[in-house]
């Protein structure tokens, strides 16, 4: 009774009262990123370049086009072609990764400035796909999605302070107001610390911090003091484990 204000709008139940939901394993900042950038997920495969194109007029000339969602059954042999994707974009570095992450889609811009042509190997554990004639042919499978995904720009502080906002109120029109966020770095750890110390944060929200085992202590780590208490010494924001990839020995 502590919580309820006289403005506090009761209703009466007889039975069991689920008023939201929570999702215990999502990675929300992520996710959201493609809504500020090029979201294909909900796109029939027809419409794909209009949409990427519309996204690519809103940016400077050598600005980067990226996003993802595409679906590989809207490609013949599941690879779609660089020259498609050249046709929209211009000569704009571009990088859309596949529903599933395992694929990107990426512009002659970009295998240039990564210096990827037909002399360059399969990195181990992936493959660069390629045309009838050797050439690059705009597909990345695997590992050798790192060979442009090193080059495209940091994610910003607006950014991720954006995809927040972005993913906090669609989850909030399904109903969902808390959630864990899986594998947290530095800057998206900061977005949420901002947004509760801003008042931003309507949800209840358990993270956990990405740990990379090539590197030191530096990586992601929060205080007590980080954290806001809300009114009722309830919290809004809490880190609770940590991942990382496993690790098998013989």
């Amino acid at each position: 009774m502590r919580h309820r204000a006289a403005d506090t709008l009761v209703w009466e139940a007889d039975g069991l009262m689920c008023p939201a939901f929570n999702d215990a394993h999502i990675h929300l900042l992520e996710g959201a990123l493609f809504d500020l950038w090029v979201n294909l997920h909900d796109i029939a495969a027809p419409h794909y370049l209009s949409v990427i194109a519309a996204a690519a007029s809103q940016r400077g000339p050598r600005d980067w086009v990226r996003g993802g969602g595409w679906t590989m059954a809207a490609f013949p042999g599941g690879s779609p072609l660089r020259h498609d994707l050249d046709a929209v974009v211009g000569d704009r570095p571009a990088y859309l990764t596949a529903r599933d992450g395992h694929t990107a889609w990426v512009s002659s811009a970009a295998l240039r400035l990564a210096g990827i042509d037909r002399e360059t190997p399969d990195p181990p554990g992936g493959r660069i796909e390629r045309d009838a004639h050797g050439e690059p042919a705009g597909a990345l499978h695997e590992t050798a999605m790192k060979l442009v995904a090193v080059h495209l720009p940091d994610i910003t502080a607006a950014e991720w302070a954006s995809a927040l906002e972005v993913g906090q109120r669609y989850l909030h029109s399904l109903g969902i107001v808390s959630w864990q966020d899986a594998r947290l770095s530095t800057p998206m750890l900061r977005a949420y610390l901002d947004a509760e110390s801003g008042g931003r944060l309507h949800s209840r929200v358990a993270v956990a911090l990405h740990w990379d085992p090539a590197r030191g202590p530096e990586q992601p780590r929060v205080t007590p003091s980080d954290t806001a208490a809300v009114p009722g010494d309830l919290y809004r924001f809490r880190v609770t484990p940590v991942t990382g990839p496993l690790t098998f020995r013989a």
